[in-house]
């Protein structure tokens, strides 16, 4: 299956409420985002659509909303590709665990997100 452009904008959306957790974005995430991404989902559909993924989150570094606010707007198109988060959901979590460890200093608020994301995965699957 090939993800739509909102599946990606999501991970984007996502990977910031998890890089954001500590409230402490560094320029360097950024670099380790796009290689944990372009690893994770490469090929020819991430070459395209993907790139949204990295765009969406350095959007949101720019302007630092919420992380809450940035989570919720995950759920939300999440919730509108479903049949790509049931293919992908592990590699999602894979993802989302990869990001939060990708610096030396990881966070419980990062571990937290993580948890209440596969709390709230469990819920859109099962809706």
């Amino acid at each position: 299956m090939i993800a739509s452009r909102d599946f990606y904008e999501a991970l984007g959306y996502l990977s910031y409420v998890v890089a954001g957790a500590d409230s402490d974005i560094e320029k360097d995430e950024l670099l380790r985002l796009g290689k944990i991404l372009l690893s994770e989902f490469g090929g020819s559909d991430m070459q395209t659509k993907g790139i949204r993924a990295i765009s969406r989150f350095e959007m949101l570094v720019a302007e630092l909303p919420p992380v809450s606010e940035a989570y919720s707007k995950s759920i939300e198109m999440l919730k509108n590709a479903k049949p790509e988060l049931l293919e992908f959901q592990d590699k999602i979590l894979e993802v989302i665990s990869k990001i939060a460890n990708s610096d030396s200093d990881f966070e419980i608020t990062e571990q937290n997100w993580i948890e209440k994301f596969r709390e709230d995965l469990t819920i859109i699957l099962n809706e």
